[in-house]
């Protein structure tokens, strides 16, 4: 089977809201880590900016490296390769359906694939697997554009992928609509957590006005964050 390692690449919690402009409520969608659901021992785990949690797997802290984020994503990558990893599954820590079976799956998959993506709803990716020769490959592509899962095809043309079904990552209050309306474990968590922090709007549906929603959560509740 040879060495595994997964690379959880992300923040602590209380950095990806304050990125989102998101209020502390919605801090389980990115604390669902699914990694704990893995069995013992079938890979150890690269946490790179996540805080580290008890885990039956082994887990090494990192801290990211590079001022942009492709800088600090190459450098995660990479830096793991070096320590002598055969196969490496890289997610985020904004997928919340993101499941351990889905990572397990990925893993098992590389077996007969070379290569095996996560496709997301906006064209990036919440996934990504490769044997380590493909490794190199990751330089080329254009991050944080949406074109991530295009331009990953587009690399691995000629070697063979496996697409895994796609989820919805969370980047800010449209996703959370999406999330809501889907067929998500979270999306019912995701509705009460709204109607939680925010004032209801008679006759209106839950998602009508993205800006007036954000107005009602500063009214009621102080900002969790400086600055947001």
């Amino acid at each position: 089977m040879g060495r595994q390692a997964l690379v959880v690449f992300g923040r602590d919690v209380v950095t990806e809201l304050k990125a989102r402009h998101l209020p502390q409520a919605m801090a389980p969608l990115f604390q669902a880590d699914a990694w704990h659901e893995l069995p013992s021992g079938l890979c150890d785990v690269h946490l790179f900016g996540a805080l580290p949690t008890p885990s039956d797997q082994p887990v090494h802290f990192h801290t990211q490296q590079g001022h942009s984020f492709r800088e600090r994503f190459l450098h995660a990558v990479h830096s793991v390769r070096a320590l002598g990893y055969e196969r490496i599954v890289v997610v985020g820590g904004d997928c919340p359906d993101l499941r351990g079976e889905e990572i397990f799956a990925a893993f098992a998959a590389l077996d007969s694939q070379e290569a095996v993506l996560g496709p997301d709803h906006r064209g990036g990716t919440y996934l990504i697997g490769l044997r380590d020769y493909l490794v190199p490959l990751l330089d080329a592509i254009t991050w944080q554009a949406h074109t991530d899962f295009a331009h990953l095809n587009a690399a691995l043309a000629g070697h063979t992928v496996l697409t895994l079904r796609t989820h919805i990552d969370v980047d800010g209050w449209r996703d959370l609509v999406r999330l809501s309306r889907s067929d998500s474990r979270w999306s019912w968590l995701v509705v009460w957590l709204t109607h939680w922090v925010r004032e209801p709007v008679k006759d209106s549906a839950l998602w009508v006005d993205l800006a007036r929603q954000k107005a009602v959560i500063r009214q009621l509740t102080a900002p969790p964050f400086a600055g947001v």
